[in-house]
C-alpha cells in the first residue's frame, strides 16, 4: 500500500490502519463482530520536522519503494502494530514491530494474528488524537493498493502485484495550495483580496513565458 500526501506540518503523520475480514468459529478471535484483526502502519520521518515544513510524502508499507513516487519523498512504515481480540484491550496497541531497511513486509506485522492469506475488509486513515494544534496538517492525495500474485512463491508474489488505485484527490490539493498561497478558492473566487503583483509572482515562476 502506498499514499501521497502534502503534509502542510510533517510533525506528526498520518497513520494507516486495515482491517481483516471477521472469521467463525473457535478462536476466531475477532476484534469486533466485523473485522478480525487489524494492522495500523505508523510513519516518522528521518529528517528535521516543522509544523510548516510543506513537504510531499510517498508513504508506502513494503520493502521497495513505489515507482511512482514522482516529485516526493519516499518514507516507509517505521512501526506497526497488530491486533485482535486477545491483546488489543486494556491499552494495549497489540505486537508493536520496530520496522527496519531490511525487514520484509512479512516481518513487518504479527503473522501469528493477521496471515498473508487474510483478505481486508476495509481500511482507514488516523491521526494522534493528543496532538497539539498544528502538528497535523496534511491533504491526501492518493491512495493505492499492490495486489499480491496469487503465486505460492514469495519472491514473485512480491514482485508481480497489480497496483491499483483507490481514489486520487488532487482537485483538493488544488484548492488547498490556491487557497493556502493567494487566500482565494480555485475559481478564483476572493476569500480575501491579494495584491495583483502576488499572481504576477507566482504566474511568471511557475508558467514562465
Amino acid at each position: 500500500m502506498f499514499a501521497s500526501i502534502h503534509a502542510v506540518s510533517d510533525v506528526t503523520l498520518p497513520f494507516f490502519t486495515i482491517y481483516t475480514q471477521a472469521k467463525t468459529g473457535a478462536g476466531a478471535n475477532n476484534l469486533w463482530p466485523i473485522a478480525n484483526a487489524k494492522i495500523t502502519f505508523v510513519f516518522t520521518p528521518s529528517t528535521a520536522v516543522s509544523t510548516t515544513s510543506k513537504k510531499n510524502y510517498t508513504l508506502y508499507t513494503g520493502n521497495k519503494v513505489p515507482a511512482n513516487t514522482y516529485n516526493s519523498i519516499p518514507l516507509r512504515c517505521t512501526q506497526t502494530a497488530t491486533a485482535n481480540s486477545t491483546n488489543a484491550y486494556n491499552g494495549d496497541q497489540g505486537t508493536l514491530i520496530t520496522v527496519g531497511p531490511n525487514t520484509s513486509f512479512a516481518e513487518s506485522f504479527d503473522t501469528s494474528i493477521v496471515s498473508l492469506e487474510d483478505k481486508v475488509a476495509f481500511f482507514c486513515f488516523g491521526s494522534g488524537s493528543n496532538e497539539p494544534i498544528g502538528n497535523i496538517e496534511f491533504v491526501l492525495n492518493s491512495f493505492s493498493i499492490c495486489a499480491h500474485d496469487t503465486t505460492t512463491s514469495e519472491t514473485l508474489r512480491a514482485t508481480n502485484g497489480t497496483t491499483k488505485m483507490f481514489f486520487q484527490n488532487s482537485s483538493a490539493t488544488t484548492n488547498y495550495l490556491y487557497n493556502n498561497l493567494f487566500k482565494k478558492h480555485s475559481d478564483f473566487s476572493s476569500l480575501v483580496a491579494k495584491p495583483e503583483s502576488m499572481f504576477n509572482a507566482y504566474n511568471s515562476a511557475v508558467f514562465p513565458l
